[in-house]
C-alpha cells in the first residue's frame, strides 16, 4: 500500500517534469531534491532537507529548509505536487470532514477489528484543528504584524484619527489594536 502511493506520487511528479510550463521545471536540483523527500519519501523536513543540502548540521540544514519553504515558487511547486499526486483542497476538506464524526475502533484478539458508537475525541480534535487551519487558509497561529508609519501631523488630531481609520480598515483590527503615537517630525 505504501509503496503503491510512493509509487503514484513519483509517476505525478514525473507528469509535473515533462510539463515546460511547470513550477517544478524552474526549480534548482537541490530543491527539487528537497521536495521530492518531503513529498513522495514522506520524510521529515530535518532528515529531507539534510540529503538535499548534503548537511551535516540539523539546525542549519533545517534553517536552509524553511526558509526555501517560505518562498512563493516553492510554495507553488509544492502545491502543484500535491495536486498532481491527488491531494487537492476539496479531497482535504472531505477527509477533515469525515474526521469530524470518527468513533472509536477496538482490536479483539479472538473477533478482529470491532468498531463502536463512541465518539474517538482525539481524532475529532485534531480533525476540527485542520477544518479551522483549513478556513482560515493555512494559519493556525496568530499573526502580529508591525507596522510603523510615520505622518508629521504636528499635533493636528484630526489626521491622526483619520491615519488610525485607515489603518483600521486596511487591516480589519479593533480599535484598542491600533495606536498612533506622536513622532517627531520628518525630516
Amino acid at each position: 500500500m505504501i509503496e503503491q502511493q510512493r509509487k503514484d506520487r513519483m509517476e505525478a511528479v514525473q507528469k509535473l517534469a515533462e510539463d515546460p510550463d511547470s513550477k517544478w521545471n524552474q526549480l534548482e536540483f537541490e530543491e527539487k531534491e528537497y521536495l521530492l523527500q518531503r513529498a513522495v519519501y514522506k520524510r521529515p523536513k530535518w532528515e529531507s532537507a539534510m540529503l538535499a543540502f548534503n548537511s551535516r548540521s540539523v539546525s542549519s540544514a533545517t534553517d536552509r529548509a524553511t526558509k526555501l519553504e517560505r518562498r512563493p515558487e516553492i510554495q507553488l511547486a509544492i502545491k502543484e505536487v500535491y495536486e498532481a499526486a491527488g491531494v487537492t483542497a476539496e479531497k482535504l476538506a472531505e477527509t477533515v470532514a469525515g474526521a469530524l464524526g470518527a468513533t472509536k475502533t477496538y482490536v479483539d484478539k479472538d473477533s478482529g477489528l470491532i468498531e463502536s458508537d463512541a465518539p474517538d475525541h482525539a481524532t475529532r480534535l485534531a480533525a476540527a484543528k485542520m477544518g479551522h487551519e483549513m478556513r482560515d487558509e493555512g494559519s493556525s497561529a496568530k499573526r502580529t504584524e508591525n507596522v510603523t508609519i510615520k505622518v508629521d501631523a504636528r499635533g493636528n488630531e484630526e489626521l491622526e484619527d483619520a491615519v488610525a481609520e485607515a489603518l483600521l480598515k486596511k487591516h480589519k483590527k479593533k480599535r484598542k489594536q491600533v495606536e498612533v503615537i506622536d513622532v517627531d517630525p520628518i525630516d
